[in-house]
This record gives structure tokens, C-alpha cells and sequence, in this order.
């Protein structure tokens, strides 16, 4: 932990619109976007961490932010569900698929590990 707080000390974590972060970064920074995922299936309702919702437009719009922090030379991941059209946004970059343990589901059956993809442009 105290290496982690050290690595850490000049680091700003921002809750809120991902667009607002075009304002602030500069060449060289390192930006994480955790969004809301694409659904998996036609049951999956988790698409929003507001009122606004998240939905398939606002994940071009992500994905053009992402487009625009690439051309300022800002590095970024970006994590997501492993899904066609999640694929097929973020194409010109690199993506890794990874395994995640789920602990909550509707359905226990549900449970366990799932892959996602973690997006970058470095």
C-alpha cells in the first residue's frame, strides 16, 4: 500500500461526464474510463450509474472522446463489455480480452468468470 500511495500522490481521480476531461489533459497523461457496459444480453439492465442513462449512442460519443484523447497524445484504457459492437467501435486500437470474477447475477448460474476487453491506445 505504501508503494501504491507513493505511485499515487500526483494522481486526480475524476468522477463525472467523460467529456469533461478534454479540458484537462495534456499530452502525456494517462486517463481510465470505466462506463457503463454494453449489455450482454436483452436481460441485462444495468446501463447507467445516473439517471441519464448510458446507451448505445452515448457509447459513440465515448468512443469519439476516446478518438479525440488518442489525437492529443493522452494515453488511455478503457474497460468494457465482450461484445461485437464494443469490438467494432474501438477496432483501431488494441484490445485484450480479459477474465473478470463475478460475484452478483440475477441468476446464480450467472456467477463466476466472464470476459470483458480492455481497450488502449498504447
Amino acid at each position: 500500500l505504501l508503494n501504491c500511495s507513493r505511485l499515487l500522490k500526483r494522481t486526480q481521480v475524476k468522477c463525472g461526464d467523460f467529456s469533461h476531461i478534454l479540458s484537462i489533459v495534456k499530452k502525456g497523461d494517462f486517463v481510465y474510463l470505466d462506463p457503463p457496459y454494453v449489455p450482454l444480453s436483452e436481460t441485462s439492465s444495468f446501463t447507467s450509474y445516473t439517471k441519464d442513462g448510458f446507451d448505445i449512442e452515448m457509447q459513440f460519443k465515448l468512443r469519439n472522446v476516446c478518438d479525440e484523447l488518442n489525437s492529443k497524445g493522452v494515453m488511455f484504457m478503457l474497460s468494457n463489455s465482450d461484445t461485437n459492437v464494443v469490438k467494432e467501435l474501438y477496432a483501431e486500437y488494441e484490445i485484450k480480452k480479459v477474465y473478470a470474477k463475478r460475484h452478483i447475477n440475477a441468476n446464480g448460474y450467472g456467477r463466476g468468470k466472464i470476459s470483458e476487453i480492455l481497450v488502449r491506445n498504447y
